[in-house]
């Protein structure tokens, strides 16, 4: 009681799922709450950087542990609180942020200021890691101090992207540069977009590298969103080419698979899903859904190595489920893994999604959930949410 701890699990194909990591095997907490707040695999599969928090707060301490035997090899990093490591195609190190080191006596709200990312190798101690991108840290880069900052390694496709953010508004700030040259300590970064051009999205899945091309999504003149492909030689956003809009409502965000790309975007309520395909970008297929519901896409990062793309879909009756996309075809099954049970209500609620006209004509979408026997009489109380 009063010591929450988040545990990580695997399953073997057709086995029952296995505690990989009981965080509190690596940090006591004295008490309080110990946790993992973030974790990635290498790419060979043989470690794994695992943040976690103790002690009630949310800074992290990242370490790297042995993904078979959860022994710590190397660690802790101290002030990782945001996002997990970027691990190297060839698993010799990862990227990852974070927070400035405070002074005794400083302004304790000031650890939010002038995050940076970090390359580290694997083998090397934490005084040899070597600051990419941040504030200050690269000529005729300017990162504000209050810019929250990423990177993120595209695949195979040779490319790395660079990322400030403010954490509270999708308009990125972004930049490329070759990965050879940022591990070598000779980044020539580039910058492929400002706040102006209004790429970004609150999911994250905003930018995707395929080719000669990185596609980005934009509420530059589109409101509701566009997908628009820049050319990777001249990196001139002003000439971007439109690739798909929205057939209703707004797209949420974008990941590329090894086939295509695949776009999320509301139609009302509910989510819709489409793949463009490499070769025929601009022929869009619908992926038909098992139900109505929420989807969160997962994957992406550019020219990706595996066909497909997991996916979870919940409604307002139902939980949500992880499935799987198929490549090849339209189809969506359900992942082999362990699924949260239904709710026993569930059998007993329905929702229906509708339009209604607001104050200015423009129709606004409206979510009903009520029990299946409810009577339409207009004497039932409703409770009402809108934003």
């Amino acid at each position: 009681e009063g010591d929450e701890v988040e545990l990580l699990f695997r399953q073997k194909p057709g086995g029952k799922p296995e505690l990989v990591l009981d965080p509190r095997s690596i940090e006591k907490g004295d008490g309080s709450p110990v946790t993992v707040k973030h974790y990635s695999l290498s790419p060979d599969h043989k470690r794994l950087a695992v943040g976690i928090t103790s002690g009630g707060g949310e800074d992290a301490n990242l370490y790297v542990l042995d993904a078979e035997t959860t022994k710590v090899l190397e660690g802790p990093f101290d002030r990782a609180r945001w996002g997990r490591a970027e691990w190297l195609p060839d698993s010799s190190g990862f990227f990852y942020n974070r927070l400035q080191k405070l002074d005794t006596g400083s302004d304790p709200l000031q650890k939010f200021q002038k995050s940076t990312v970090y390359y580290h190798r694997l083998g090397t101690g934490e005084v040899a890691d070597r600051a990419i991108f941040g504030t200050g840290v690269n000529d005729g880069v300017e990162v504000k101090p209050e810019d929250i900052t990423f990177v993120s390694i595209q695949e195979d496709s040779g490319w790395v992207v660079a990322l400030n953010e403010s954490g509270v508004s999708p308009d990125y700030i972004l930049h490329l540069a070759k990965l050879d040259d940022v591990i070598a300590g000779k980044p020539q970064w580039r910058q492929i977009c400002t706040r102006k051009d209004n790429v970004g999205s609150m999911r994250g899945g905003a930018y995707e590298i395929q080719g000669d091309h990185i596609y980005l999504l934009t509420r530059n003149d589109a409101p509701n969103g566009k997908l628009v492909r820049v050319d990777l030689k001249t990196l001139d956003i002003s000439k971007a080419e439109t690739v798909f809009t929205a057939p209703s409502g707004a797209i949420q965000d974008i990941a590329a698979a090894k086939e295509g790309l695949y776009v999320r975007y509301l139609s009302g309520g509910p989510s819709k899903v489409v793949r463009l395909r490499w070769g025929a970008i601009d022929k869009p297929e619908a992926i038909e859904m098992p139900q109505e519901g929420r989807i969160s896409l997962f994957g992406g990062n550019g020219a990706p190595r595996y066909s497909g793309l997991g996916m979870s879909l919940g409604s307002w009756t139902r939980p949500s489920r992880n499935f799987r996309i198929s490549g090849t075809d339209n189809t969506v099954k359900l992942m082999d893994l362990p699924q949260p049970a239904e709710p026993p209500i569930c059998k007993d609620l329905v929702s229906r999604e509708t339009m209604m006209p607001g104050h200015d004509g423009v129709m606004i979408p409206v979510s009903i959930v009520h029990k299946k026997d409810l009577p339409k009489d207009g004497k039932r109380p409703v409770m009402l949410s809108g934003y």
